[in-house]
């Protein structure tokens, strides 16, 4: 991370402080130019709560900014004041963080058990922008912009005796508040700024969510999606008085402060317009859900009384089909009333919005990896884009799913639900939202997994189409696909399930997040990790035809001693930039990394030809020819000092090694769900780097995997350790490992969302045991290392020894997710974690991962 970049581990915790020592990064103030000007740090209104959710960058084309303005010490007091937050529960969250200054540095305060974990962002072409967070009021979702950072700033010395004057005041000030903390458990919010999630992503769990217990206003959930550039920002909540949802929208003003422009929950009172159930016969796959198109079983099912142990039915079922819709007759407080509700969207916990609007690709770049032999017949993309384009095009929809069984289309700007989706595996437990015990022991899961949405090709005739893959998450073993091409006329392509027709038993909850691929084969496809809780409890990648749902193949890790296991979330790599997944990796819950070779791997162990990853030089490819690397072996297995099994189950990431050969595959630890087994927080949790040398297509044998808890380079927070890489005599290092702290009581933190990786830093969330969900706060962390070695890049607290080249510019990050793959200028193609962060990404340099993604195209330049 170039001088200026400041990423900060910072506890969030019930009855401690912590405080920002801004006032003696106070820069004298010097002329600015367009490369180097910055926006007027806003005023904070002390009744506030500003939570980190997107990272929308300076446009490249923007003009000269107006000069920031050097706060007073009394200003830069009242700030910091305003900055001190209480964690209590049952309180709402308030007082926003300051903008005093151009750069943020975490102090602790009194009480606090601040532990710095940091690392420069090497891959950002120029300083990190410095955070000017907007603050809105109360539970709303505030957005945070950046701006540039002064690279110069590391260069004048230290601090003036002035500025520590100021910040010397400014801390007296804050110990003479002795205010805790307000923000109720988790930096998650923070975490999915800078990394995760996600968004949308495998998501935070269950039990480690933020909340807000008033009969009032629902929970600020940490499930967000950002549109870039466009400065708004979309938050999903709940209430964990009546588990009712809501979605909504907040705008960034010119003046900087934030706009809550509409509530989906405020603007879909009436009554639920097009709410869509599975019909194999209808042409679109879809038809009404109405009392009269339910089959027998399914109006069997609703007419169960959810009260009666034995679940006899009670005769009621129309009326539930007509309170899912919206009807509000029969709720009340009385034994045979319908449960109330503050809105008709249910509770949206773990899933994060997917934002459809224009396709974003390149066009050339896709058609380049699509029609590479230039046939006769192909539909282009650019053609695709500009049906699509324009005021007369695809209108922007969210996607999200909720827990009253459906996934939800949200009209972007007007909040007005336009579409539902009520997938066949929900409809069993639908009964259930009417009861007056609904949500009496935790919240019930129906649609809690977030959507992947990606611009995929079909064939001649169909051309390019929007596909939309969701999963039942906590809720279910299903994931289903649905043609948003067009968001007025919805069409459903498949479902996929545990036991129909069109599916497979070794499916569990689908609690992964898919992963959409174009194979070596020629298809496009859903890497799929089959989850907890399959019928067997084994491991298993499924391959499914992103068209017709079928089951391509299915690669099955051999089966280990310890039982049961599954396949976490899967990340695709694409070796060479031909836009093809070439290798794909997934952890599972007995604590396995395995590879999976999506290509032939027909060259001897150590012997590449020319370039053996190019379909060229592939020939056909056939499915059965994809295999699970190092002869079925784990390329690691993942155990504490004490030699018990680790646990993985988010998704892994990737970078380079930094002696070019192979990867670096990025890894937490930690059990986050109570499905299959719940958590075991008296074990602790690690995050591993593993080297994987062999990337280049050839064949490996298991006598190839050296990486051992032993051979690793242990670091702690705050470390700044050197991994030797290729040491004599057995003494070379296959990766590091950080384990995270335990407390006195024996019970450790976990990573709580997908890790996220920014160049060379890794950026992730922790945290520790607390109360079950809506009954306290926890403590959590945000953590920034360096990937390459798991050290701190940075020399103490607000100093950054890396190097900056102010010359170019950083690329916008934002979270919501959006069309596919990023592919870079001049044929160059890389990946950024974009689906980490869920979201579109402009890429201003390489940052040495191998390509996974298609570059998104920002709205205002399509």
């Amino acid at each position: 991370m170039p001088n200026g970049a400041y990423a900060r581990q910072v506890p969030w915790s019930h009855g401690k402080t912590a405080a920002i020592s801004a006032c003696s990064h106070a820069s004298p103030a010097t002329p600015r130019t367009s490369a180097n000007a910055r926006p007027t740090w806003p005023k904070m209104p002390r009744r506030s709560i500003t939570t980190f959710t997107g990272m929308p960058w300076p446009s490249p084309v923007a003009s000269a900014r107006p000069r920031r303005q050097r706060p007073s010490t009394a200003a830069c007091c009242r700030a910091r004041e305003s900055s001190t937050m209480r964690s209590t529960a049952g309180r709402k969250m308030a007082n926003a963080m300051p903008a005093c200054a151009p750069h943020w540095h975490w102090t602790p305060g009194a009480g606090s058990n601040m532990r710095h974990h940091e690392s420069p962002i090497h891959a950002m072409p120029e300083p990190m922008p410095s955070i000017t967070p907007v603050s809105i009021q109360r539970s709303d979702i505030a957005m945070a912009r950046l701006h540039r950072g002064d690279p110069g700033r590391e260069q004048r010395g230290p601090q003036k005796p002035r500025g520590q004057a100021r910040s010397q005041q400014c801390a007296t000030a804050l110990r003479r508040r002795r205010t805790p903390l307000r923000y109720p458990t988790i930096v998650a919010t923070l975490a999915l700024f800078l990394a995760s999630m996600a968004s949308g992503q495998a998501a935070p769990l269950d039990e480690q969510l933020p909340f807000e217990v008033d009969n009032a206003r629902p929970a600020v959930s940490t499930r967000q999606g950002s549109d870039g550039l466009i400065d708004s920002v979309y938050s999903g909540s709940f209430s964990c008085t009546d588990w009712s949802g809501d979605l909504s929208r907040s705008d960034r003003a010119a003046d900087g402060t934030s706009i809550r422009r509409w509530s989906a929950r405020e603007r879909n009172q009436g009554s639920l317009a097009n709410v869509m159930l599975a019909d194999p016969a209808a042409a679109n796959g879809l038809k009404a859900f109405t009392w009269d198109n339910l089959n027998g079983d399914q109006q069997e099912m609703l007419h169960r009384n959810p009260d009666d142990p034995a679940g006899r039915g009670d005769g009621r079922g129309r009326e539930r089909v007509a309170y899912l819709l919206g009807e509000r007759l029969n709720e009340g407080d009385g034994q045979d009333d319908f449960r109330k509700r503050q809105g008709l969207i249910g509770a949206i916990v773990h899933a994060s919005p997917a934002i459809v609007s224009t396709p974003g690709y390149l066009a050339h770049l896709a058609d380049a990896i699509e029609n590479p032999e230039g046939r006769a017949g192909y539909r282009d993309y650019q053609a695709f884009r500009m049906a699509l384009a324009g005021n007369d095009g695809r209108q922007k929809r969210l996607y999200i799913g909720a827990n009253d069984g459906m996934l939800h289309a949200i009209d972007a700007e007007t909040g007005v639900s336009t579409f539902a989706f009520i997938p066949t595996a929900a409809i069993p437990g639908l009964h259930r939202l009417t009861s007056q015990n609904f949500g009496q022991d935790g919240p019930p899961f129906f649609v809690d997994g977030t959507p992947v949405v990606r611009d995929v090709y079909f064939n001649d005739s169909l051309g390019w189409r929007s596909v939309l893959v969701g999963t039942l998450g906590r809720g279910g073993r299903a994931l289903f696909a649905l043609d948003v091409t067009h968001p007025d006329a919805i069409s459903l392509l498949w479902e996929f399930g545990d036991n129909t027709p069109q599916g497979d038993p070794d499916l569990g909850y689908s609690l992964p997040r898919p992963e959409i691929v174009r194979l070596h084969s020629g298809q496009w496809a859903v890497l799929q990790g089959n989850g907890p809780a399959s019928a067997q409890r084994r491991a298993a990648l499924l391959i499914i035809d992103i068209q017709s749902g079928r089951l391509l193949g299915k690669l099955l890790p051999p089966p280990t001693v310890e039982a049961p296991n599954g396949l976490s979330s899967v990340r695709a790599a694409d070796n060479d930039s031909d836009g093809l997944a070439d290798y794909a990796y997934a952890g599972d819950l007995q604590g396995n990394l395995w590879r999976f070779d999506l290509l032939p791997t027909g060259l001897p162990s150590g012997e590449t030809q020319q370039d053996p990853l190019a379909p060229s030089a592939l020939g056909p490819v056939n499915l059965a020819d994809f295999a699970i690397a190092y002869q079925a072996t784990p390329l690691f297995s993942a155990r504490d000092d004490q030699g018990k099994r680790q646990p993985i189950t988010l998704q892994p990431s990737l970078i380079r090694h930094p002696g070019r050969l192979g990867y670096l595959v990025l890894l937490a630890t930690g059990r986050h769900s109570a499905v299959d087994g719940g958590t075991d927080h008296s074990q602790t949790a690690s995050v591993y780097a593993i080297w994987d040398r062999k990337s280049k297509g050839q064949r490996t044998l298991a006598s190839d995997t050296g990486a051992r808890r032993d051979n690793l380079l242990t670091q702690h927070p705050g470390s700044q350790r050197t991994v030797d890489w290729y040491g004599e005599n057995g003494t070379a290092h296959w990766g590091w490992k950080l384990d995270l702290p335990m407390d006195a009581a024996r019970t450790g933190e976990r990573v709580i969302a997908d890790m996220t990786r920014h160049g060379h830093t890794l950026l992730f969330s922790s945290q520790g045991h607390g109360p079950a969900i809506c009954s306290g706060p926890r403590e959590s962390w945000l953590h920034s290392i360096d990937a390459r070695s798991g050290a701190s890049a940075l020399a103490g607290p607000g100093t950054d020894d890396s190097d900056s080249n102010p010359d170019q510019q950083p690329p916008p990050i934002s979270l919501g997710t959006r069309g596919g793959f990023a592919l870079a200028a001049e044929g160059r193609v890389f990946g950024n974690d974009t689906d980490a962060l869920g979201g579109q990404q402009m890429n201003a340099a390489s940052d040495d991962s191998g390509r996974r993604s298609w570059l998104v195209l920002p709205e205002q330049y399509r």
